[in-house]
Protein backbone atom coordinates (compact mmCIF):
# COMPACT_ATOMS: atom_id res chain seq x y z
CA UNK A 1 0.00 0.00 0.00
CA UNK A 2 1.30 3.66 -0.89
CA UNK A 3 1.22 4.70 2.52
CA UNK A 4 3.48 8.47 2.55
CA UNK A 5 5.71 6.75 5.70
CA UNK A 6 7.56 4.37 4.06
CA UNK A 7 7.75 2.40 7.60
CA UNK A 8 3.91 1.82 7.68
CA UNK A 9 3.80 0.09 4.28
CA UNK A 10 2.35 -3.18 3.55
CA UNK A 11 4.08 -5.11 0.93
CA UNK A 12 3.45 -8.66 -1.06
CA UNK A 13 6.55 -10.56 -0.77
CA UNK A 14 7.60 -12.78 -3.39
CA UNK A 15 10.37 -15.50 -3.75
CA UNK A 16 11.70 -14.89 -7.21
CA UNK A 17 14.22 -17.03 -9.12
CA UNK A 18 15.04 -18.01 -12.85
CA UNK A 19 12.00 -20.54 -14.51
CA UNK A 20 14.67 -23.07 -15.41
CA UNK A 21 15.96 -23.51 -11.55
CA UNK A 22 12.12 -24.92 -10.76
CA UNK A 23 11.44 -26.81 -14.12
CA UNK A 24 14.59 -28.87 -13.87
CA UNK A 25 14.17 -29.35 -10.11
CA UNK A 26 10.40 -30.98 -11.57
CA UNK A 27 12.58 -32.64 -13.79
CA UNK A 28 14.65 -34.34 -11.41
CA UNK A 29 11.24 -35.20 -9.27
CA UNK A 30 9.99 -37.21 -12.24
CA UNK A 31 13.04 -39.13 -12.30
CA UNK A 32 13.47 -39.56 -8.39
CA UNK A 33 10.01 -39.27 -6.62
CA UNK A 34 11.81 -39.73 -3.44
CA UNK A 35 13.27 -36.28 -3.75
CA UNK A 36 9.61 -35.11 -2.37
CA UNK A 37 8.67 -31.48 -2.55
CA UNK A 38 11.02 -28.73 -3.51
CA UNK A 39 12.15 -27.74 -0.04
CA UNK A 40 13.81 -24.01 1.24
CA UNK A 41 16.37 -23.06 4.20
CA UNK A 42 16.09 -20.65 6.14
CA UNK A 43 17.65 -18.87 8.72
CA UNK A 44 16.49 -17.67 12.54
CA UNK A 45 16.91 -14.23 13.55
CA UNK A 46 18.56 -15.44 16.84
CA UNK A 47 22.48 -15.61 16.21
CA UNK A 48 24.18 -19.40 16.72
CA UNK A 49 21.07 -21.27 15.90
CA UNK A 50 21.33 -23.54 12.62
CA UNK A 51 19.09 -22.81 9.57
CA UNK A 52 16.11 -24.83 9.04
CA UNK A 53 14.40 -26.49 6.16
CA UNK A 54 10.87 -26.14 5.22
CA UNK A 55 8.65 -27.73 2.49
CA UNK A 56 8.06 -24.48 0.10
CA UNK A 57 4.40 -25.28 -0.22
CA UNK A 58 2.47 -25.49 3.08
CA UNK A 59 5.19 -23.16 5.30
CA UNK A 60 7.02 -20.12 3.82
CA UNK A 61 4.60 -20.43 1.03
CA UNK A 62 0.42 -20.30 1.35
CA UNK A 63 -1.17 -24.19 0.31
CA UNK A 64 -3.18 -22.59 -2.66
CA UNK A 65 -0.14 -20.88 -4.25
CA UNK A 66 2.01 -22.34 -6.92
CA UNK A 67 4.84 -20.92 -8.93
CA UNK A 68 4.09 -18.22 -11.68
CA UNK A 69 6.21 -17.84 -14.79
CA UNK A 70 6.48 -14.86 -16.91
CA UNK A 71 3.71 -14.36 -19.24
CA UNK A 72 5.96 -13.32 -21.86
CA UNK A 73 7.97 -16.71 -21.48
CA UNK A 74 11.14 -14.82 -19.95
CA UNK A 75 13.12 -16.93 -17.38
CA UNK A 76 11.35 -16.15 -14.33
CA UNK A 77 9.32 -17.37 -11.89
CA UNK A 78 7.61 -16.47 -8.74
CA UNK A 79 5.80 -17.60 -5.89
CA UNK A 80 4.18 -15.74 -2.84
CA UNK A 81 5.66 -15.69 0.35
CA UNK A 82 3.89 -15.96 3.85
CA UNK A 83 5.94 -13.54 5.55
CA UNK A 84 4.02 -13.79 8.58
CA UNK A 85 4.59 -17.59 8.79
CA UNK A 86 8.38 -16.53 9.12
CA UNK A 87 8.26 -13.15 11.20
CA UNK A 88 5.57 -15.08 13.70
CA UNK A 89 8.33 -18.56 13.77
CA UNK A 90 11.34 -15.75 14.47
CA UNK A 91 13.11 -16.54 11.04
CA UNK A 92 14.66 -13.79 9.34
CA UNK A 93 12.29 -12.22 6.31
CA UNK A 94 14.79 -9.79 4.40
CA UNK A 95 13.42 -8.37 1.41
CA UNK A 96 13.57 -5.56 -1.55
CA UNK A 97 11.40 -2.83 -1.26
CA UNK A 98 9.77 -2.37 -4.87
CA UNK A 99 9.19 1.40 -4.31
CA UNK A 100 12.46 2.10 -2.72
CA UNK A 101 15.54 -0.02 -3.61
CA UNK A 102 14.41 -1.76 -7.25
CA UNK A 103 15.53 0.51 -10.24
CA UNK A 104 13.65 -1.01 -13.59
CA UNK A 105 14.75 0.19 -16.90
CA UNK A 106 13.01 3.82 -17.17
CA UNK A 107 14.85 3.88 -13.25
CA UNK A 108 18.29 2.84 -14.34
CA UNK A 109 18.29 5.36 -17.28
CA UNK A 110 17.43 8.04 -14.78
CA UNK A 111 20.22 7.04 -13.21
CA UNK A 112 22.05 6.75 -15.91
CA UNK A 113 23.27 3.21 -15.49
CA UNK A 114 26.10 2.41 -18.06
CA UNK A 115 28.79 -0.17 -18.97
CA UNK A 116 31.41 -0.21 -16.32
CA UNK A 117 29.53 0.66 -13.35
CA UNK A 118 29.99 -1.96 -10.24
CA UNK A 119 27.70 -4.56 -9.27
CA UNK A 120 27.63 -7.28 -6.61
CA UNK A 121 26.03 -10.57 -7.76
CA UNK A 122 24.56 -12.59 -4.90
CA UNK A 123 23.60 -16.28 -5.07
CA UNK A 124 24.85 -20.10 -3.95
CA UNK A 125 27.38 -21.07 -6.17
CA UNK A 126 28.18 -24.60 -6.44
CA UNK A 127 26.24 -25.08 -3.59
CA UNK A 128 28.06 -23.10 -1.30
CA UNK A 129 25.47 -22.38 1.30
CA UNK A 130 26.94 -22.84 4.98
CA UNK A 131 26.76 -25.75 6.66
CA UNK A 132 24.88 -24.47 9.50
CA UNK A 133 23.43 -21.21 8.09
CA UNK A 134 22.62 -19.90 4.84
CA UNK A 135 25.72 -16.98 3.74
CA UNK A 136 25.36 -16.10 0.09
CA UNK A 137 27.96 -15.17 -1.35
CA UNK A 138 28.91 -12.31 -2.64
CA UNK A 139 30.52 -11.58 -5.82
CA UNK A 140 32.00 -8.04 -7.68
CA UNK A 141 31.79 -7.44 -10.96
CA UNK A 142 30.94 -4.66 -13.83
CA UNK A 143 28.03 -4.01 -16.46
CA UNK A 144 29.91 -5.09 -19.36
CA UNK A 145 26.97 -4.01 -22.01
CA UNK A 146 23.44 -2.32 -21.33
CA UNK A 147 22.41 0.69 -23.59
CA UNK A 148 21.20 -2.40 -26.02
CA UNK A 149 18.51 -3.28 -23.01
CA UNK A 150 18.49 0.42 -22.33
CA UNK A 151 17.52 1.12 -25.77
CA UNK A 152 14.78 -1.60 -25.92
CA UNK A 153 16.80 -3.42 -28.49
CA UNK A 154 17.61 -6.64 -26.16
CA UNK A 155 15.61 -8.37 -23.05
CA UNK A 156 18.69 -8.66 -21.37
CA UNK A 157 21.95 -7.12 -20.32
CA UNK A 158 25.21 -8.43 -19.57
CA UNK A 159 28.17 -8.32 -16.78
CA UNK A 160 31.45 -8.90 -16.00
CA UNK A 161 31.44 -11.52 -13.58
CA UNK A 162 31.83 -15.10 -13.03
CA UNK A 163 28.84 -17.08 -11.89
CA UNK A 164 28.02 -20.88 -12.04
CA UNK A 165 25.37 -23.26 -10.88
CA UNK A 166 23.41 -21.79 -8.07
CA UNK A 167 23.51 -18.32 -9.18
CA UNK A 168 20.90 -18.91 -12.00
CA UNK A 169 17.71 -16.61 -10.20
CA UNK A 170 20.38 -14.65 -7.90
CA UNK A 171 20.24 -10.80 -7.50
CA UNK A 172 22.15 -8.38 -9.55
CA UNK A 173 23.08 -4.98 -7.57
CA UNK A 174 24.27 -1.76 -8.71
CA UNK A 175 27.16 -0.90 -6.39
CA UNK A 176 27.04 2.39 -4.83
CA UNK A 177 29.89 4.38 -5.93
CA UNK A 178 31.61 7.93 -5.80
CA UNK A 179 33.58 7.91 -8.87
CA UNK A 180 32.46 6.70 -12.49
CA UNK A 181 33.98 6.80 -16.07
CA UNK A 182 34.41 10.32 -17.90
CA UNK A 183 30.92 11.36 -19.07
CA UNK A 184 28.93 9.17 -17.35
CA UNK A 185 26.61 9.73 -14.01
CA UNK A 186 28.11 8.56 -10.37
CA UNK A 187 25.26 6.81 -8.33
CA UNK A 188 25.79 6.94 -4.82
CA UNK A 189 22.87 4.05 -4.23
CA UNK A 190 22.48 0.35 -3.65
CA UNK A 191 19.49 -0.49 -6.43
CA UNK A 192 18.41 -4.59 -7.28
CA UNK A 193 18.78 -4.31 -10.70
CA UNK A 194 18.13 -7.95 -12.24
CA UNK A 195 18.70 -11.36 -12.01
CA UNK A 196 21.20 -13.61 -13.31
CA UNK A 197 19.84 -15.98 -16.05
CA UNK A 198 23.14 -17.81 -17.06
CA UNK A 199 26.95 -17.35 -17.78
CA UNK A 200 27.94 -17.61 -21.23
CA UNK A 201 29.75 -20.09 -22.42
CA UNK A 202 33.45 -19.79 -24.55
CA UNK A 203 33.36 -22.30 -27.42
CA UNK A 204 36.53 -24.08 -29.20
CA UNK A 205 36.22 -27.03 -31.43
CA UNK A 206 39.44 -29.10 -31.62
CA UNK A 207 39.63 -30.33 -35.14
CA UNK A 208 41.30 -33.55 -36.55
CA UNK A 209 43.83 -32.73 -38.56
CA UNK A 210 44.43 -35.68 -40.50
CA UNK A 211 40.77 -35.95 -41.24
CA UNK A 212 39.15 -32.34 -41.06
CA UNK A 213 36.43 -33.57 -38.82
CA UNK A 214 35.21 -32.00 -35.43
CA UNK A 215 35.62 -34.20 -33.01
CA UNK A 216 35.64 -32.47 -29.53
CA UNK A 217 34.21 -29.53 -28.12
CA UNK A 218 35.56 -27.65 -25.54
CA UNK A 219 33.34 -25.40 -23.06
CA UNK A 220 34.48 -22.82 -20.43
CA UNK A 221 32.87 -20.13 -19.01
CA UNK A 222 33.80 -17.01 -20.43
CA UNK A 223 33.28 -14.62 -17.63
CA UNK A 224 30.23 -12.96 -18.90
CA UNK A 225 26.95 -13.19 -17.81
CA UNK A 226 23.35 -12.69 -18.67
CA UNK A 227 21.28 -10.83 -16.42
CA UNK A 228 17.12 -10.46 -16.72
CA UNK A 229 15.88 -6.82 -15.64
CA UNK A 230 13.57 -5.91 -12.67
CA UNK A 231 10.82 -5.29 -15.39
CA UNK A 232 10.61 -9.16 -16.13
CA UNK A 233 10.10 -9.48 -12.47
CA UNK A 234 7.66 -7.25 -12.29
CA UNK A 235 5.92 -8.85 -14.89
CA UNK A 236 5.39 -12.16 -13.59
CA UNK A 237 3.97 -10.84 -10.69
CA UNK A 238 1.82 -8.96 -11.90
CA UNK A 239 0.34 -12.16 -14.13
CA UNK A 240 0.48 -13.43 -10.51
CA UNK A 241 -2.26 -11.11 -9.14
CA UNK A 242 -4.36 -9.49 -12.05
CA UNK A 243 -5.97 -6.25 -10.88
CA UNK A 244 -3.36 -5.23 -8.53
CA UNK A 245 -0.33 -3.10 -8.40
Amino acid sequence: ENDPDATKRLYSVYLVTAKHVVASYNKMVAANPNLGALRVRVNPVESGQKSTEFDLINSVADPNEAWVNNPNGKDVSVIPINAGFLRENKFQSEFFESDINVAAIDKMKELEASAGDGVFVLGFPMDRAGKERNYAIIRQGIISRISEMLDRASDTFMIDSLVYPGNSGGPVILKPEIVSISGTKANNSAYLIGLVISYIPYQDLAVSTETGEQRIMFEENSGLAEVLPIDSIEDTIKAAIPGKK
